[in-house]
């Protein structure tokens, strides 16, 4: 598994216009959340709703902010390869599209991918899985969107990892 190093960024946490670009949930992008790889949902840090601006001087290298990245990275590797650090909010998901194409295709991409928009329009626009459907199940369960009823509905999906 390859894992990337995701600092810095206010809208992880909640923070940014997270309601104003469509939520990424797919079952193969797992995140590391108290000390477990988990389905990845956004925003990446819901439990940290406290809202805020970290000065420079966190992110010093004696810095809590940046001691804790370094924490969180070194334990990440232990069943995982940290393939790169993002700091820079301006272009997540195409930065992911990037990557997988260099991964993909073994070279370097340097300019932006010809039909970047529409891929990831795409992934925003795809059917869930079944193990999708039922994450999203429980998070509106949890915070009281939907009802009991509304959750076993969901549950009552024959299991199915690649519907």
């Amino acid at each position: 598994m390859k894992s990337f190093l995701l600092i810095g960024q206010s809208n992880m946490a909640g923070r940014g216009f997270v309601h104003d670009v469509p939520s990424i949930y797919n079952e193969r992008i797992e995140m590391l959340r108290n000390g477990r790889w988990q389905m990845m949902t956004e925003p990446i840090n819901y439990d940290r709703p406290v809202a805020g601006v970290s000065s420079i001087d966190e992110w010093e290298t004696e810095g809590v902010l940046f001691r804790h990245a370094v924490s969180e990275a070194k334990f990440a590797v232990e069943n995982s390869e940290l393939a790169g650090i993002h700091i820079n909010a301006v272009s997540q998901r195409k930065f992911g599209l990037r990557y997988f194409e260099a991964y993909s295709e073994r070279k370097h991409i340097e300019q932006p991918l010809a039909e970047e928009d529409r891929l990831v329009d795409r992934c925003h626009n795809r059917d869930n899985t079944t193990a999708e459907k039922r994450y999203l199940a429980l998070e509106g369960f949890i915070s009281g969107k939907i009802s009991y009823e509304e959750f076993k509905k969901v549950f009552a999906i024959p299991f199915s990892r690649y519907v």
